[in-house]
């Protein structure tokens, strides 16, 4: 899959949900084919946009690079407390039923792909790594 092609669409899908008083802007970098179910590859996007919109902040980045998808905000950030549990099913600290970062790392995994993230420079920046094809 043309990792930037899909990557256009699905951000004109999250795009068109609306986030008012975000704006989610789309950097497309040099990129490699990659071996990845569009389906799934679009669902976990949608969770970390939302988990990124949810953070607090006023700009969501979608980055392309390679063969990684990086999801960077510039919200209140992860506490160091709590780092080891945001991909453990049913954890949340927004009172939600705080499965989508959990779902995103199983699609991850069904895709031989990883997801991880830092924060540095006050954005937190997940990133979606993917199999060259």
């Amino acid at each position: 899959m043309n990792l930037n092609s899909a990557i256009a669409k699905i951000h004109d899908r999250l795009d068109n949900i609306g986030f008012p008083d975000h704006n989610i802007q789309l950097e497309l970098g040099k990129v490699v084919n990659v071996d990845c179910d569009v389906i799934n590859l679009e669902q976990m996007m949608s969770h970390l946009v939302i988990n990124s919109v949810a953070s607090n902040g006023t700009c969501v980045k979608i980055r392309t690079q390679d063969n990684k998808v990086h999801i960077i905000d510039n919200g209140t950030g992860i506490p160091e407390s709590i780092k080891n549990m945001v991909f453990k099913k049913g954890f949340s600290t927004k009172g939600t039923p705080g499965n989508g970062l959990y779902i995103t790392r199983q699609l991850a995994r069904k895709n031989k792909a990883k997801v991880n993230f830092i924060r540095i420079n006050g954005e937190t920046i997940f990133t979606i790594i993917l199999n060259w094809k």
